[in-house]
């Protein structure tokens, strides 16, 4: 049956025709960009292109995956054809088909050698130049350091000839090369030389040592063996020789010091200050047999040492050294004698802490110490000296104070100690040489008591402890304690020798008032001249 045709108006029978998307229009329509020939490569692919129709052509272009955070591949530089690379000639370029490589031989890629190359970088040129300015300027200066030491301590640069050739090597006077202790024996003997007892100076295994040289006087006839003198001190440094390779250790001179003796004036002077008959010097020089380290109570800055001799009348002399780590050298510091035959020591005598060097030059019961202090000196290769504290001049302006400063010079320490009682603590702390003075008098006070009570045991021994310290009363009261005994003291007062003498003077002038002095005075004029002079005293 036909069907009637459409009334105008009337909407058309059967399905609605589909609408276009327009997203798939749009995306039928825009070029593909794998297909789409660049304009670099378009003259290469308009004859390879595939023909209309084939089945290439109609296969669609398979977009190739990636993940975010991968790269894109950067393919827009590549406009090189692939004949190019085969260096191929252009009439072999089109058609173009690569040759497949043989699947029964594996290709493997050719590896290149790695080369280093430095490239320039313009920050090369700065920090090169600044480089070798530093370089230069420490070279100079090691250079001019090393001269100023030549000039100045020769000997403190003997450690370069170890990294110098022998001929370049530099001649410095007074130096020897390393030697092993057994060579330095022979040496000395060669030249009638013995070795001494080594002596450390330092502490470790490498420790320094001091090395006294030896020499026998066969003219010489001694009961106390003191026939062999110490004529050299050598400071030996452990270390290796520069040129040998030995088992052996080996040691090098770093300093010597020549010894010649103490002159005979200078040991007796002790016994003329205490007014002791002694005989007269000789032009004779005392030589020392002996080394000995003073550790006990010894201040920093060194290993301080003492040079040792012995004479039958005349007790201990010596030499004070230091030895100094620091400048390696030997320093000869103060000479000192001992009638009573005791060593140097350091004592704390000062208030201010420090180490007093003490020396013993008492007699009998006059008391004497002469105590040295150490003192920074600049002009001392060690940069220390021992200064004597002596009591010549008063440190203090004040009437008081050199009354006190002139009995302690005459013996009276203990009627000098007292006089200095007055004096407050601030005048002998902005005064520090009137302080030590104060010291140097309070120990002698004090030790002057020990020995006068620990010697004392007669009436005369006691009469004469008292007269010797000053202490006027307490003499008439041991006196008239034992009445029998006053002919001892008549005679102790008529063979003194100048000791009660001189005390009895220095205190009169001070004190001319003193009953119990003018009782004394007036005893010695009786035991000296005779009952009418004494009488004419009073």
């Amino acid at each position: 049956m036909q069907r009637p045709p459409r009334r105008p108006g009337q909407p058309p029978r059967g399905p609605a025709p589909r609408k276009p998307n327009p997203q798939t229009q749009n995306r039928r329509s825009r070029p593909n960009r794998k297909t789409a020939p660049s304009q670099g490569r378009k003259r290469f692919t308009q004859r390879t292109q595939a023909a209309p129709g084939s089945r290439s052509a109609r296969r669609a272009p398979k977009k190739s995956f990636r993940f975010p955070w991968q790269k894109k591949r950067n393919t827009w530089f590549k406009t090189e054809h692939p004949a190019q690379r085969r260096n191929l000639p252009k009439s072999n370029w089109f058609p173009y088909a690569p040759e497949e490589p043989d699947p029964k031989t594996k290709t493997k890629r050719e590896k290149k050698p790695f080369k280093f190359e430095l490239r320039y970088r313009p920050w090369m040129s700065s920090i090169s130049s600044v480089l070798l300015v530093i370089g230069v300027g420490s070279l100079v200066s090691g250079i001019g350091w090393l001269s100023m030491q030549y000039l100045m301590h020769p000997k403190s640069i003997v450690w370069v000839n170890s990294y110098l050739p022998k001929p370049l090597q530099i001649k410095i006077a007074g130096w020897d090369q390393p030697y092993t202790l057994i060579e330095v024996q022979r040496q000395l003997k060669a030249s009638g030389l013995t070795m001494g007892a080594k002596i450390r100076l330092t502490n470790g295994k490498q420790a320094d040592m001091l090395i006294p040289v030896l020499k026998t006087d066969n003219t010489c006839i001694s009961s106390l063996n003191t026939c062999t003198k110490i004529v050299e001190l050598r400071v030996y440094r452990p270390t290796q020789h520069p040129y040998k390779k030995a088992k052996s250790p080996h040691f090098q001179m770093i300093d010597q010091l020549p010894i010649s003796g103490m002159e005979d004036w200078f040991v007796q002077e002790p016994f003329v200050n205490a007014q002791v008959d002694v005989p007269p010097p000789s032009d004779r020089l005392l030589g020392f047999d002996r080394v000995e380290k003073l550790e006990r109570r010894a201040p920093k800055g060194g290993t301080w040492l003492t040079l040792k001799g012995e004479q039958t009348q005349l007790g201990l002399y010596g030499q004070i050294f230091l030895y100094s780590p620091k400048t390696a050298s030997l320093v000869a510091m103060v000479p000192w004698s001992s009638p009573n035959g005791e060593l140097p020591n350091w004592e704390n005598i000062a208030s201010g802490g420090t180490s007093e060097l003490v020396v013993d030059q008492t007699i009998g019961l006059e008391t004497l110490y002469q105590v040295y202090s150490l003192q920074p000196d600049s002009r001392n290769v060690s940069g220390l000296a021992l200064k004597p504290i002596d009591l010549k001049q008063p440190a203090l302006n004040d009437r008081q104070y050199a009354d006190a400063i002139d009995l302690a010079r005459n013996g009276l320490w203990s009627l000098a100690l007292k006089r200095l009682q007055s004096f407050g603590k601030q005048t002998f702390t902005k005064n520090p040489v009137a302080g030590l003075q104060r010291d140097v008098i309070a120990y002698h006070a004090k030790r002057f008591q020990t020995q006068a009570d620990r010697d004392s045991a007669s009436t005369s021994q006691q009469v004469q402890a008292h007269l010797l310290d000053g202490r006027w009363e307490k003499a008439i009261a041991v006196v008239k304690s034992v009445p029998g005994d006053r002919e001892d003291v008549i005679e102790l007062l008529n063979a003194d020798a100048g000791q009660l003498i001189r005390r009895l003077k220095a205190a009169t002038t001070i004190t001319p008032g003193n009953r119990a002095l003018q009782a004394w005075n007036a005893a010695m004029k009786l035991a000296r001249s005779g009952q009418s002079n004494a009488i004419a005293w009073l």
